[in-house]
């Protein structure tokens, strides 16, 4: 599952968000926890290897859905669903009983998710020796940041872009 997920990350065309990806791939230890965490606690995927199975799951929804939606990017999508939970890696404590960290109480993944991309976009920056541009990264912030939808579920925004709605979507779907 982990090669399919960095197969479908390697397969994004557009060097900014490849380049985005890629820092995340390139991060050994958050890979590492991004292959064994849950992705809840109880609610969906609540098992070692959930986030990872829960991830790949939406983005192979992604990969088939994308080419009947040529108004959607394929691109954005499949780094969205991605990145949407993937601070649960560092919300969730998995060593023994699952909990919650005092991060992952404080400020959960959603939040913790969306800021992360500000660090691997410069990274991805200093790879790629140019700026990423700040729309394309306000774009995935607000994809992982409205994918529950309503802030009663935990989104600080709802969607507005139809990779969101997207997003939001599919990935709900996997979940329930």
């Amino acid at each position: 599952m982990c090669d399919r997920v960095h197969e479908l990350c390697n397969s994004i065309p557009n060097r900014h968000l490849l380049a985005i990806v890629s820092a995340y791939l390139d991060d050994d230890s958050l890979l590492k926890n991004f292959c064994k965490a849950p992705a809840a606690m109880s609610f969906h995927h609540a098992f070692l290897g959930g986030l990872l199975e829960h991830t790949l799951n939406a983005m192979e929804v992604a990969n088939v859905v994308a080419p009947f939606y040529p108004g959607l990017s394929r691109d954005l999508l499949l780094a969205g669903i991605f990145l949407h939970d993937i601070a649960k890696t560092w919300e969730l404590s998995y060593d023994a009983a699952f909990g919650y960290t005092d991060g992952g109480q404080l400020i959960g993944h959603i939040v913790k998710s969306a800021m992360w991309v500000e660090e691997k976009a410069k990274q991805a920056e200093a790879s790629l020796g140019e700026p990423i541009p700040r729309q394309l990264i306000e774009v995935l912030q607000h994809i992982i940041l409205s994918h529950h939808d309503r802030p009663e579920f935990g989104s600080p925004r709802a969607p507005a872009t139809p990779e969101a709605i997207a997003v939001h979507m599919i990935e709900n779907m996997d979940a329930k």
